[in-house]
């Protein structure tokens, strides 16, 4: 039996599987772009990075998607709040990488 309810968790379960996809992409890109620059020790852990994202993020969305009507308000809350640090974390690197390619390329 699936149970589907459209909650706070499961719109972020969603959210979830589309930034899978939007971090296959610019994994990809980003990795092609900055190969010169990170070198070949940083190129395998961004694919390692890359892989594990691309795998966890989904598998995640799914869990909370499918089973988000079910969290508490405690549990809901402290899953919106990992995902708000994870963001930060996300355009924190983003941000520094580009920073750094600026200041390399001078």
């Amino acid at each position: 039996m699936v149970n589907f309810g459209l909650n706070w968790m499961s719109i972020l379960g969603i959210v979830d599987l589309a930034l899978a996809i939007a971090y296959l992409v610019t994994a990809i890109l980003n990795a092609g772009m900055r190969s010169r620059i990170i070198g070949g020790l940083g190129i395998t852990f961004y694919i390692i990075q890359g892989l594990m994202a691309i795998v966890i993020l989904p598998f995640c969305g799914f869990i909370l998607l499918f089973n988000g009507w079910r969290l508490d308000p405690i549990l809901a809350t402290q899953q919106f709040l990992l995902h708000v640090l994870l963001i930060y974390l996300a355009f924190k690197d983003a941000f520094i990488f580009g920073i750094v390619s600026r200041q390399s390329q001078r």
